[in-house]
């Protein structure tokens, strides 16, 4: 996935994320519609049973994908002469809006991009990356998915400017 900005300001930056599921979505009803099209075109006895099990299948994977994979994910920063916010909310097909995360700015102490190598087919890898926001704590809250790391890096600059705290990067293993 790749973040991308909504809004940048001095004192106000939003992003959003957003996931392939409707296209996912719209490819299981093609593909449901096709072979229902194509079944029909056959006289045996079977092409009933074996329509209802794949269209089956495919309600039933579209109806999983959306429950777990969620179809934006969006929040913002803010800085206010009073403090500020960061929140961060993901919109799912069937549940909608679900707040994740919600903190004041005048708790957090920086903002921290974590790179990653995962591997693909050996040798091959390739980075991903997510942003963190650290509070003064210590406790480590994810802003981000895995994406790209440019995108992830570039919001991470961007937050830390507007929210005024410091902005790393550190990386990882190959997972």
């Amino acid at each position: 996935m790749r973040t991308e900005f909504v809004e940048e300001s001095r004192s106000r930056v939003s992003w959003k994320s957003r996931s392939p599921l409707i296209y996912a979505e719209v490819g299981l009803l093609l593909l449901a519609v096709a072979f229902a099209g194509v079944a029909m075109l056959t006289h045996s006895a079977a092409r009933w049973a074996v329509m209802v099990a794949v269209v089956g299948v495919c309600v039933l994977v579209g109806l999983l994908l959306a429950v777990t994979v969620p179809l934006v994910d969006q929040g913002f920063v803010e800085r206010l002469p009073e403090g500020g916010r960061v929140e961060r909310a993901r919109t799912w097909l069937l549940r909608g809006v679900r707040p994740l995360l919600a903190l004041d700015l005048d708790g957090l102490a920086a903002f921290e991009v974590e790179t990653e190598a995962f591997e693909d087919a050996p040798p091959a890898t390739y980075e991903q990356a997510r942003l963190w926001v650290v509070s003064e704590g210590g406790e480590r809250h994810p802003l981000t998915g895995w994406a790209e790391p440019s995108s992830v890096i570039a919001l991470g600059e961007a937050l830390g400017k507007t929210a005024r705290r410091p902005f790393e990067v550190r990386s990882g293993n190959v997972v």
